[in-house]
């Protein structure tokens, strides 16, 4: 199976987006400023953490794409990243690798 298609099973499922979309039009439906601004608080205090450890799983990925040979240009084409991108998480990797031992 090729990367992007298996990339396609592991993102957001059409329930989830619809899940937020639906949200986000009640909450921007809602009447009252401060229950619309306590909802949207909430929602956002769950997403910090959550694309921290997405953030976290891209920069070991690209780490690993790394030890495994791969130049920056092979990664950009193989994930639609920038170079410049791929280098940047390359040196997080780096970083991360050194830290943990």
């Amino acid at each position: 199976m090729r990367a992007e298609a298996k990339a396609a099973k592991l993102e957001l499922t059409p329930a989830w987006v619809g899940a937020l979309t639906s949200l986000a039009d009640r909450v921007q439906r809602e009447s009252d400023p401060a229950v619309a601004i306590r909802s949207v608080n909430r929602t956002l205090r769950m997403m910090p953490c959550v694309l921290q450890r997405l953030a976290a799983i891209r920069i070991l990925a690209v780490g690993r794409l790394r030890v495994n040979g791969l130049s920056y240009g092979d990664i950009a084409t193989a994930t639609g990243l920038s170079k410049s991108r791929v280098a940047q998480l390359s040196a997080a990797a780096t970083r991360a690798s050194h830290a943990n031992g």
